[in-house]
């Protein structure tokens, strides 16, 4: 082979080494955890600015919760409800934004068509995670609620190992 063949192949060789060892290292974390931008809140129908008042105005909240509202309840509960769970007006406690700068959990919104949105949040470390579900029908309303627990599946997989 020629010299230069291998001058060329050396070359090669080593550019690719270097070019995988650069990507690497951009890829790795610098000690830090990367702080992911916040999900945006859906913005059909409006529904960004009727989340945002509907955190912030009790009044309009509890004017827009359908009660008794489906859910499941808070983790302790040990009721057996063979019809289903409801939330009721007067058991109600109001819900504040959620706050974007703690980083142990994270939101996630679905749109499932224009009239539905399921929010999901999430504890980073754990399986807990509350969800809220809203319907639009001219207006947004809260028809769901199941408040920051294990979710059932777990819970139960749980009780079985005990």
């Amino acid at each position: 082979m020629s010299t230069f063949s291998n001058q060329y192949t050396w070359y090669m060789e080593k550019s690719f080494l270097l070019s995988f060892l650069v990507i690497s290292f951009l890829s790795c974390k610098s000690g830090q955890e990367r702080i992911s931008p916040p999900k945006p809140i859906p913005t059909v129908n409006q529904f960004s600015a009727f989340y945002q008042i509907f955190h912030t105005d009790s009044v309009y909240q509890m004017s827009h919760i359908q009660f008794p509202l489906e859910g499941i309840p808070e983790q302790g509960d040990t009721t057996a409800y063979p019809k289903g769970f409801k939330w009721l007006a007067s058991d109600w406690a109001m819900h504040k934004l959620f706050n974007e700068k703690d980083t142990s959990f994270m939101r996630e919104f679905k749109l499932l068509d224009s009239t539905m949105v399921i929010e999901a949040i999430y504890h980073k470390n754990s399986p807990m995670r509350m969800e809220r579900r809203f319907s639009y029908n001219g207006a947004w309303n809260l028809i769901y609620y199941s408040p920051m627990r294990l979710p059932i599946e777990i819970k139960d997989q749980l009780k079985i190992l005990k």
